[in-house]
């Protein structure tokens, strides 16, 4: 009998142990990949600060018009580079844009400039501008049980506290 519970308790040692190192292998990979997203954050926060922002609708329309912006795809770029940088940067998801959906790709020149000025640059008069990436280091808050559910689990006999019971 002693050895029995010795043997069953080291098994659920073993468990517990096995569980333990799951779960900081899994706030390792968790910490390395909020890692990442924190550098480019951090990089799409000082690209805001430099020169290469535009942060007013008269600097967005005589970069896109008039300056090195020859071309198509070169505003696309551009104004995309710009969605990002407050997306990915400040953490605004709520003003991103989808480049293309269902087969069709936005253009530069109406809808992303257009969503940009109208969306993006409205959204920036009226929010903080982060100096700071906000990337959570959270963990997964899910609940690890151990082992699986039995029919002796869900038997309202199990939890019979004397041998009356179970007649």
């Amino acid at each position: 009998m002693k050895e029995t519970r010795k043997i069953h308790n080291d098994a659920l040692k073993r468990c517990r142990q096995n569980k333990l190192d799951k779960l900081q292998a899994a706030q390792q990979k968790n910490a390395e990949g909020k890692g990442e997203k924190y550098i480019q954050a951090m990089n799409y926060i000082e690209q805001y600060h430099s020169g290469r922002c535009w942060k007013t609708v008269e600097q967005a329309r005589r970069e896109f018009e008039f300056e090195l912006l020859d071309s198509d795809p070169k505003r696309l770029k551009a104004v995309k580079e710009q969605i990002t940088i407050r997306r990915r940067g400040f953490g605004w998801e709520d003003v991103g844009h989808y480049w293309s959906k269902d087969g069709y790709t936005y253009t530069a020149t109406s809808e992303l400039f257009d969503h940009f000025v109208n969306v993006v640059l409205e959204a920036e008069r009226t929010r903080e501008i982060p100096t700071e990436p906000d990337v959570s280091f959270s963990v997964d808050n899910r609940r690890y049980t151990l082992g699986t559910m039995t029919a002796l689990t869900i038997d309202e006999r199990f939890h019979a506290k004397s041998g009356e019971e179970f007649r």
